[in-house]
């Protein structure tokens, strides 16, 4: 994961938790509010995931107790009829 600010890039390696929770039509994923803090990414942030050699850029939501530090939870777009 990448998160660019004022151009500086950080990185974080996490594991990625499908979710299964339709989120929209924008893609979502909710960190940890410490890896969050660690990476200075704040809410409503846009962050690069690379999965693979896919790449797709989300708006961050974070919680200090929904998804456990090291991981990001990955919504669903509504228009994706799989993971």
């Amino acid at each position: 994961m990448h998160s660019c600010q004022k151009d500086k890039v950080m990185q974080m390696i996490l594991k990625a938790v499908l979710l299964g929770l339709e989120m929209g039509s924008k893609a979502v994923a909710i960190m940890n509010s410490q890896d969050a803090e660690r990476l200075e990414v704040l809410g409503l942030a846009r962050v690069t995931i690379r999965i693979g050699m896919a790449e797709q850029t989300v708006i961050v939501h974070t919680s200090p107790d929904l998804i456990h530090p090291g991981h990001i939870g990955i919504g669903k777009k509504r228009d994706e009829i799989s993971y």
